[in-house]
């Protein structure tokens, strides 16, 4: 009766252990990438004119494979999945929330600074991200 039991325990905590395994796989998978970053500075690449700073209180937010992109005054924010592949971000389609409808990359340019849906990031730490396309250059802070 007593091996019974604890085959029972034994198999519980299998169970358990395995589960615990499987849900670590939504753990952070960009690294230094994930969370909320405040943007401090877009500049246009052509001539260097900022087009918005940190008094702007633009955020983007990164996890997993999905970020937000919000401007603290604007109830709207838009959503768009992403892939971090070495120095590169690609940004797939664009969805405005809160009504979720698809909206092309141009609606997010010239607020977020998302050109072609490339971005090449030329550093990344634990609290600075810094971006560029072919368009414009953007400074984070890690927020």
């Amino acid at each position: 009766m007593r091996t019974v039991h604890n085959k029972s325990v034994i198999y519980i905590l299998l169970l358990m252990i395995g589960a615990i395994i499987a849900s670590c796989d939504k753990l952070d998978k960009n690294g230094d990438l994930d969370g909320a970053w405040q943007l401090t500075s877009l500049q246009r690449s052509e001539d260097e004119t900022v087009v918005a700073d940190k008094n702007s209180r633009i955020y983007y937010y990164f996890k997993l494979d999905l970020m937000e992109l919000r401007e603290v005054s604007d109830t709207m924010y838009y959503l768009a999945r992403f892939q971090h592949i070495g120095d590169s971000l690609i940004i797939g389609p664009v969805y405005q929330s809160p009504f979720d409808s698809l909206v092309a990359i141009s609606a997010v340019n010239e607020k977020f600074g998302i050109d072609d849906g490339r971005m090449h990031i030329i550093n990344l730490t634990h609290s600075s991200l810094i971006l560029e396309n072919k368009r414009f250059k953007i400074s984070f802070r890690k927020f």
